[in-house]
């Protein structure tokens, strides 16, 4: 289902609307989703709402349809979501169309408030044509699998031409890189821009086109960010070591000489992220000293070491160098670490850069406390400083 309203002024409405077949099932809980008003050309944050209204709801999943040439749509977890120990997969199933599943390996029911942030990039002419985000395929059961009924409320995109500047680039779609949350900026701190037209027709990566695309820069009070990944709707740099020491640093990006979007964003001296396997969330991305990866069929044992990969530990001793891939000397962060696996404090051997990455790419060596009870899906969480890693990070422990 796919409405548009032209309104006076150019205005176009889109609407967001959520369907789901009940049956005979009586509806429960509910989704809905915020208004916002943007020009074309614009970014757009919205927020995905959930009312348990009595209801048990474990999972949620549904597919988003959209008109891709038109609009870009990512979805990152919402805080009622990861304080339910939940993760989010996104995965395109069709050339417009997005499966979103909201779930977790524990039985845990969801919390009401944001279960989701949908990061929407609007193409210039989106004013114009008028395009609309149908959900649809809802589905959602309790912590025993049984379905449950959703109740739907419509969210709507203003695409306004008389709403203001065009918007390509929003505080909120500043987000560390392996955590995806918002929040204070860090030197050496892998980030990711969700915005609209913000980057390269063609996708560039650092890691298989060479040297980085002279059309498109990042720029950090005049100091340039090395960039890790760039397309029209997305970018992955790393913050300049440089920032250490400011309350704030004014963020650019540049397409030749054209500034496109510019922000203020607040500095702090750390913004621990521990790289995930699902989207800043779920089994960590975790290694046991032969190489293996950290898995439910190769789980650590109590007492052994594991290596954890983050990002946003602030200054190194010796300082780290913008771009510069770390050698057989690796520099040791600053600041305290400290680290907790199922609860229990644990021991940290070292934390640092990462051999053969980027500066700006930690690693962090700890040992398995040997009391804590195992499991599959046991919490594992960094300090650096004063500053915490995301929750509903999780390792596997015999």
């Amino acid at each position: 289902m796919r409405r548009k309203e032209r309104e006076r002024g150019g205005r176009v409405r889109l609407t967001l609307a959520f369907f789901i077949a009940a049956g005979a099932l009586r509806a429960a809980a509910g989704l809905s989703l915020t208004e916002a008003r943007v020009a074309p050309g614009s970014s757009a944050v919205l927020s995905l709402r959930f009312s348990a209204q009595g209801a048990q709801v474990a999972a949620v999943q549904f597919d988003a349809d959209y008109e891709r040439a038109s609009m870009s749509l990512k979805a990152a977890l919402g805080a009622a979501a990861r304080g339910s120990r939940k993760s989010i997969r996104q995965r395109e199933i069709g050339p417009n169309r997005q499966r979103i599943l909201i779930a977790g390996l524990t039985r845990d029911s969801i919390a009401d408030g944001e279960i989701a942030r949908l990061f929407v990039g609007l193409s210039d002419n989106a004013g114009e044509i008028g395009h609309a985000i149908v959900l649809t395929n809802v589905v959602a059961s309790d912590p025993e699998g049984r379905p449950v009924a959703l109740g739907s409320s419509a969210g709507t995109i203003v695409v306004d031409r008389q709403a203001g500047d065009t918007v390509r680039l929003r505080p909120e779609g500043v987000l560390n890189g392996a955590s995806l949350l918002p929040g204070p900026i860090a030197p050496g701190e892998v980030i990711t821009l969700f915005g609209s037209n913000i980057g390269p027709a063609n996708a560039w990566e650092a890691a298989t086109d060479g040297a980085p695309s002279d059309a498109i820069r990042i720029l950090f009070d005049g100091q340039p960010a090395p960039l890790l990944y760039a397309s029209v709707y997305q970018i992955n740099a790393i913050v300049p070591f440089g920032v250490h020491g400011q309350t704030a640093s004014e963020l650019r990006v540049i397409r030749g000489d054209q500034v496109i979007a510019e922000l203020t964003l607040p500095v702090g001296e750390a913004a621990i992220g521990l790289f995930a396997s699902l989207d800043g969330t779920g089994p960590a991305i975790a290694l046991h000293p032969d190489g293996s990866m950290n898995s439910h069929s190769n789980a650590a044992a109590k007492g052994s070491d594991l290596i954890f990969y983050a990002t946003g530990g602030g200054l190194t001793e010796p300082e780290s160098v913008d771009a510069e891939i770390a050698g057989e000397q690796l520099p040791v962060l600053r600041l305290p670490v400290r680290a907790t696996i199922g609860g229990v404090e644990a021991e940290v051997l070292s934390a640092g850069a990462a051999t053969g990455l980027i500066a700006g790419m930690l690693q962090v060596k700890c040992r398995v406390p040997p009391g804590i009870d195992g499991g599959h899906a046991v919490p594992v969480q960094f300090s650096v400083g004063s500053v915490y890693s995301q929750p509903g990070v999780t390792v596997s422990i015999d």
